[in-house]
């Protein structure tokens, strides 16, 4: 592969010739819709339009109050199933009084009974193989899960998505500990491990730090009473209470009081003692950040001639470096290598507000250690929620506190003018928010005491009202309800019926939670219509259990009861038809062409008659120079595309409608036109093409085969937005007529 190749993949600004190779470093970096409403040239914008959610009955049981189901890997869930819903023993333990954990694969419609019962299961990052989860030995038969002589214990396991495999670590647990690059840190509990001395204090009253590495096999005891603060790069940080480890003064204070940090190398299995004392804290791209108690240190870090301030601690483990940053703290938020501080003014104007009393945002970069003043005023110790690009903040206002959203790129901040409650926000700048009604009626039901439902989104910079109430406030009982939720541009929530004033789910009363969910592609709030309890999201999919008796007394699997809670899943439409050619620099284009059209209707349709000329296009993408070439591979599919039959690319290229050769899978393509090469991995064509422009099939006289079929492909784009300058096509669906 020549330089000139690998430089036309790094540099989207450059549009250099590519070679035949374009596509080869994508596949060496992955390791060797929208739909239009009308017809449009490629470039020309448009508004998106999408079909809307495809909800399905998985006929699973679960429970409706415990235990949701987690997404991992995409599309896949696991499941506690119930028991008592089908009346089987589902881990052969002789009665029918458990949850039993089972992965389902949503694509394939395959699941399988893993054949463990569950009492409880950390939440994944959707790229995690390996899950963490509890099982109670008395639902498993009451066996001795971790061979301390009881049957009294909560026992870890861990579940390898991919294989299906489950392992017993065979040791007690009261939570399912943190995940970090496929690594395990939980704490292990002396008293229910069978009384065992695990950090040698002589007591067995402690929870000690272990780390689990599933890909080694590789169980260590840390040897420290612990509690931990955050996992990342392979470094884990916790707090040692010196009173639980011994009674050892740790941090040379002469008291055992102190919870004092440390951190444990998981590749060099090594502890280090920092010998300081900790209130809360984080590990950003492996540097340990945790604030510090003046008042518990006992001693003026900052030289003020007082011992009462709270100030950022960092180390940073490769060089061995420490410092107190030069800033009083009284909370913050971490979000991989940013951690956003609020500090407090100590008498110097940091806002410029003309006041020196009040709190402002600052920024740590760990990367690079500097401190960087936002100049946003915060409210005491309010909540800090960000991400790579975005920050979110309660602010002072003229009544009541509102929600304000610091752009870390533009520097821009939108003072919201809501009085929210930051409930999430994603990694795609999606900020979901609770609103209480103060004089205003939101949700337009005659009142003034719910809590409503908003949403920010941040690429359009704009807030967005569900109109949908979630729980009351002033003076009505206040009810949390579980959730929302939400993940990248999808959230999920559920409005409740006595608060909205209305039935949202037709079933003729008014005392139900209801379903409902924003999907970015689509720029709108969908009522799912359907009775539920709590809400699991990811990107094109939510996951809900839906009660029977609350859905009207509908009987949904078929077992003449209505006594069951069915899980039911959401599809979202990705947007896959409208494909993400020029997505990092304006509008969506269109490059696929059938007879000089790119499709009309939510499904793309071209109708052809099978009599006349019948001719496929690809035109340039826009980011491409006057006289330069775009490779491409195309696939055909003699079939609709359905709401399952979708796949997600690798390197952020977005999804295809159906599988591709670089992910596998059926139904493959009946017919491939590839002139990009890298057949392995694009696959092999059986038709001849050039790169566009081009024409790439014609047949002046028509087709000899009647038929529908599905057509979509990749493009080399530098206005791609993945990590890579290629991009997915439009799609098109080709409808024949005879005759005109």
């Amino acid at each position: 592969m020549t330089n000139g190749c690998l430089n036309a993949f790094r540099n989207r600004n450059s549009h250099p010739q590519p070679s035949i190779c374009f596509f080869g470093l994508l596949f060496l970096l992955c390791g060797s819709g929208l739909f239009s409403g009308s017809s449009a040239q490629a470039g020309q914008t448009r508004e998106p339009v999408v079909a809307p959610p495809q909800v399905l009955n998985l006929g699973v049981c679960v429970e409706p109050h415990r235990g949701p189901p987690v997404f991992v890997r995409g599309n896949r869930l696991l499941i506690p199933v119930m028991e008592q819903g089908d009346g089987v023993d589902l881990n052969n333990d002789g009665d029918l009084f458990d949850r039993v954990l089972h992965l389902h694969d949503i694509h394939s419609g395959t699941r399988i009974n893993l054949g463990v019962s569950i009492e409880s299961i950390s939440r994944p990052e959707e790229r995690d193989r390996f899950v963490p989860f509890l099982v109670s030995e008395l639902f498993e038969g009451a066996r001795d899960l971790n061979g301390d002589g009881d049957s009294q214990d909560l026992v870890i396991h861990v579940v390898d998505v991919v294989s299906g495999t489950v392992e017993n670590l065979g040791v007690a647990c009261s939570s399912g500990g943190i995940l970090s690059d496929n690594r395990l840190a939980f704490l292990v509990s002396e008293t229910f491990h069978g009384n065992q001395d695990l950090n040698g204090d002589l007591d067995a009253n402690d929870e000690v730090v272990f780390v689990y590495e599933p890909l080694l096999g590789s169980l260590r005891n840390v040897g420290f009473f612990g509690r931990i603060i955050g996992f990342s790069e392979g470094i884990l940080a916790f707090l040692v209470p010196e009173n639980g480890q011994g009674r050892t003064d740790l941090n040379g204070d002469r008291d055992f009081a102190d919870l004092v940090l440390h951190y444990y190398d998981v590749d060099s299995s090594s502890v280090t003692n920092l010998g300081i004392s900790g209130l809360e804290g984080a590990v950003a791209e492996g540097i340990v950040f945790a604030t510090v108690s003046e008042y518990l240190e006992g001693r003026d870090l900052n030289g003020d001639g007082d011992a009462i301030d709270i100030f950022p601690f960092v180390s940073n483990p490769k060089t061995g470096a420490t410092r107190i940053l030069p800033v009083n703290v009284s909370s913050f938020g971490a979000h991989g290598g940013k951690i956003v501080m609020n500090v407090t003014e100590q008498g110097v104007d940091l806002d410029g507000d003309g006041s020196t009393t009040g709190t402002v945002l600052h920024l740590f970069d760990a990367a690079t250690g500097e401190i960087t003043n936002l100049f946003v005023t915060m409210v005491g110790f309010g909540t800090i929620k960000l991400n790579d690009h975005l920050v979110a903040v309660q602010t002072p206002g003229p009544v009541t506190t509102s929600v304000a959203v610091y752009d870390f790129v533009t520097g821009q901040v939108d003072d919201l003018g809501v009085p929210g409650t930051i409930l999430a926000i994603t990694d795609e700048d999606l900020l979901l928010l609770g609103v209480q009604e103060i004089g205003v009626d939101l949700n337009m039901d005659g009142d003034f005491f719910d809590q409503v439902v908003f949403l920010y989104d941040g690429p359009r910079r704009h807030l967005i009202n569900t109109g949908r109430a979630s729980e009351a406030s002033g003076p009505r009982p206040q009810r949390q309800l579980p959730g929302p939720e939400a993940s990248d541009g999808t959230a999920a929530f559920m409005a409740f019926e006595a608060y909205q004033g209305e039935d949202l789910n037709g079933d003729g009363d008014g005392i139900d939670q209801v379903a409902h969910v924003y999907h970015r592609v689509s720029n709108q709030v969908t009522n799912l219509s359907l009775a539920t309890t709590t809400v699991t999201v990811s990107r094109t999919f939510v996951a809900f259990p839906v009660i029977e008796r609350s859905q009207g007394a509908m009987d949904l699997n078929a077992d003449s009861d209505i006594d069951d809670v069915l899980l039911h899943l959401a599809v979202l439409d990705p947007g896959i038809r409208l494909g993400t050619v020029n997505a990092a620099r304006g509008a969506i284009a269109d490059v696929l062409f059938l007879n000089g059209s790119s499709g009309t209707s939510i499904e793309r349709i071209v109708s052809y008659d099978v009599l006349e000329s019948f001719a496929l296009e690809m035109r340039k993408p826009p980011a491409i120079p006057s006289g330069g070439l775009a490779p491409f591979a195309v696939y055909l599919w003699p079939q609709d595309p359905t709401a399952l039959s979708f796949r997600q690319l690798p390197l952020d290229l977005g999804h295809s409608a159906f599988p591709l050769p670089i992910t596998g899978g059926s139904p493959e393509p009946r017919v491939i036109w590839n002139n990009a090469g890298r057949f392995r991995h694009l696959g092999s064509p059986n038709r001849d093409s050039e790169p566009a422009p081009s024409v790439f099939f014609d047949r002046p006289s028509g087709l000899p085969v009647v038929g529908r079929f599905f057509i979509q492909g990749l493009i080399y784009d530098p206005g791609s937005a993945a990590e890579v300058p290629a991009s997915v096509t439009n799609g098109i669906l080709a409808v024949p007529v005879v005759g005109g």
